[in-house]
Protein backbone atom coordinates (compact mmCIF):
# COMPACT_ATOMS: atom_id res chain seq x y z
CA UNK A 1 0.00 0.00 0.00
CA UNK A 2 1.47 3.20 -0.80
CA UNK A 3 0.09 6.62 1.00
CA UNK A 4 0.51 9.90 -0.44
CA UNK A 5 1.40 12.88 1.18
CA UNK A 6 -2.04 14.38 1.42
CA UNK A 7 -3.19 10.69 3.17
CA UNK A 8 -0.61 11.96 5.99
CA UNK A 9 -1.81 15.88 6.76
CA UNK A 10 -1.38 17.08 9.93
CA UNK A 11 -3.16 20.46 10.67
CA UNK A 12 -1.27 22.64 12.55
CA UNK A 13 -4.56 24.65 14.52
CA UNK A 14 -5.63 20.99 15.97
CA UNK A 15 -1.88 20.71 17.15
CA UNK A 16 -2.39 23.87 19.08
CA UNK A 17 -5.76 23.63 20.60
CA UNK A 18 -4.04 19.96 21.28
CA UNK A 19 -1.32 21.48 23.45
CA UNK A 20 -3.23 24.53 24.56
CA UNK A 21 -6.22 21.58 26.37
CA UNK A 22 -3.40 19.11 27.21
CA UNK A 23 -1.03 21.91 29.24
CA UNK A 24 -4.71 23.93 31.04
CA UNK A 25 -5.56 20.14 32.03
CA UNK A 26 -2.18 19.70 33.66
CA UNK A 27 -2.68 23.24 35.31
CA UNK A 28 -5.93 22.13 36.40
CA UNK A 29 -4.76 19.13 38.38
CA UNK A 30 -2.16 21.34 40.07
CA UNK A 31 -4.19 23.55 41.18
CA UNK A 32 -6.79 21.32 42.53
CA UNK A 33 -3.97 19.27 43.98
CA UNK A 34 -2.15 22.16 45.80
CA UNK A 35 -5.32 23.41 46.93
CA UNK A 36 -6.29 20.54 48.81
CA UNK A 37 -3.41 19.89 50.30
CA UNK A 38 -3.12 23.57 51.25
CA UNK A 39 -6.88 23.42 52.92
CA UNK A 40 -6.01 20.36 54.25
CA UNK A 41 -2.72 21.59 56.43
CA UNK A 42 -4.68 24.54 56.60
CA UNK A 43 -2.56 26.79 54.99
CA UNK A 44 -3.35 30.42 53.68
CA UNK A 45 -4.52 30.94 49.95
CA UNK A 46 -1.20 32.24 49.16
CA UNK A 47 -0.07 28.44 49.53
CA UNK A 48 -2.08 27.51 46.14
CA UNK A 49 -2.44 31.46 44.74
CA UNK A 50 0.57 30.80 42.31
CA UNK A 51 -0.96 27.86 40.68
CA UNK A 52 -4.07 29.39 40.50
CA UNK A 53 -2.47 32.75 38.72
CA UNK A 54 -0.87 30.37 36.20
CA UNK A 55 -3.82 28.44 35.51
CA UNK A 56 -5.81 31.80 34.99
CA UNK A 57 -3.08 33.21 32.38
CA UNK A 58 -2.71 30.22 30.69
CA UNK A 59 -6.53 30.07 29.94
CA UNK A 60 -6.34 33.92 29.02
CA UNK A 61 -3.31 33.20 26.51
CA UNK A 62 -1.23 35.74 28.62
CA UNK A 63 2.87 35.44 28.01
CA UNK A 64 2.21 33.83 24.79
CA UNK A 65 4.11 34.54 21.91
CA UNK A 66 2.71 36.87 19.47
CA UNK A 67 1.37 35.22 16.12
CA UNK A 68 2.88 37.45 13.37
CA UNK A 69 0.31 36.04 10.59
CA UNK A 70 -2.56 34.32 10.33
CA UNK A 71 -3.23 30.51 11.40
CA UNK A 72 -4.05 27.98 8.91
CA UNK A 73 -4.68 24.50 9.12
CA UNK A 74 -4.82 22.04 5.75
CA UNK A 75 -8.09 20.14 6.83
CA UNK A 76 -11.72 21.07 8.24
CA UNK A 77 -10.33 20.46 11.68
CA UNK A 78 -10.86 24.58 12.18
CA UNK A 79 -14.14 25.21 10.76
CA UNK A 80 -15.22 21.85 12.63
CA UNK A 81 -13.87 23.13 16.00
CA UNK A 82 -15.81 26.96 15.67
CA UNK A 83 -19.14 25.03 15.20
CA UNK A 84 -19.21 22.83 18.08
CA UNK A 85 -17.96 25.98 20.12
CA UNK A 86 -21.22 27.05 18.43
CA UNK A 87 -23.56 24.47 20.17
CA UNK A 88 -21.58 24.89 23.14
CA UNK A 89 -22.97 28.37 24.02
CA UNK A 90 -26.25 27.46 22.60
CA UNK A 91 -26.52 24.30 25.03
CA UNK A 92 -25.43 26.82 27.76
CA UNK A 93 -27.48 29.53 27.32
CA UNK A 94 -29.94 27.11 27.41
CA UNK A 95 -29.17 25.41 30.10
CA UNK A 96 -28.91 28.57 32.32
CA UNK A 97 -32.02 29.78 31.34
CA UNK A 98 -33.68 26.38 32.23
CA UNK A 99 -31.68 26.53 35.63
CA UNK A 100 -33.05 30.33 36.35
CA UNK A 101 -36.54 29.37 36.07
CA UNK A 102 -36.04 26.35 38.17
CA UNK A 103 -34.46 28.43 40.56
CA UNK A 104 -37.45 30.71 40.89
CA UNK A 105 -39.79 27.81 41.70
CA UNK A 106 -37.61 27.49 44.77
CA UNK A 107 -39.01 28.44 47.63
CA UNK A 108 -36.81 31.17 49.97
CA UNK A 109 -35.01 30.06 52.99
CA UNK A 110 -36.26 30.88 56.44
Amino acid sequence: MVLTISALQSDIVAHLVLAHQTQMHNLITLTNYQTRIAQFKQLPPEAYRKPAEELVRHLLFANEAPLTQRVTGDTDFAHQFAAQGYVIRKAVRFASSTSQKESSNIPAAT
